[in-house]
């Protein structure tokens, strides 16, 4: 909506759309690998990890140069800041390389992804365990 609807996406309408879904896999992927992992506490730390840290820190509500240099560069490294510096760059940098913020997604999403199948792979074992005794 906000790219063909409104005009307020100037970029490539495929690859707004492109990095917001991967920034979504790389959300959920990890909360969920959290959850599997770990549990519902697992599931938890994930949202207060990627939602209420990585949020303000990634600098969605105040640029990055109002944030304390650790908090920025920490924030930079998380999906949502990274989505962030990555629909900038598409949208009015459009020449700036974005090879590095695409592969940081990439690194959440698939360490999402490890993460539910090493929770999966955890729970089935001891199922086996538990079957066999």
């Amino acid at each position: 909506m906000l790219g063909p609807w409104f005009d307020l996406l100037p970029g490539n309408y495929w690859l707004n759309a492109l990095a917001l879904g991967g920034a979504a896999l790389a959300i959920s992927g990890t909360i969920a690998g959290l959850g599997s992992l770990l549990g519902k506490a697992g599931a938890g730390l994930g949202v207060v990890l990627l939602m209420l840290v990585g949020t303000p820190w990634g600098g969605v509500m105040v640029p990055a140069e109002f944030l304390p240099s650790a908090m920025a560069t920490i924030g930079a490294h998380m999906p949502t800041g990274t989505l962030v510096s990555l629909i900038t760059s598409i949208n009015y940098f459009p020449e700036a390389a974005t090879v590095g913020q695409w592969l940081t997604l990439a690194i959440w999403a698939i360490a999402g992804m490890l993460l539910i199948l090493i929770g999966a792979l955890i729970r089935a074992r001891r199922n086996r365990s538990e079957i066999g005794q």
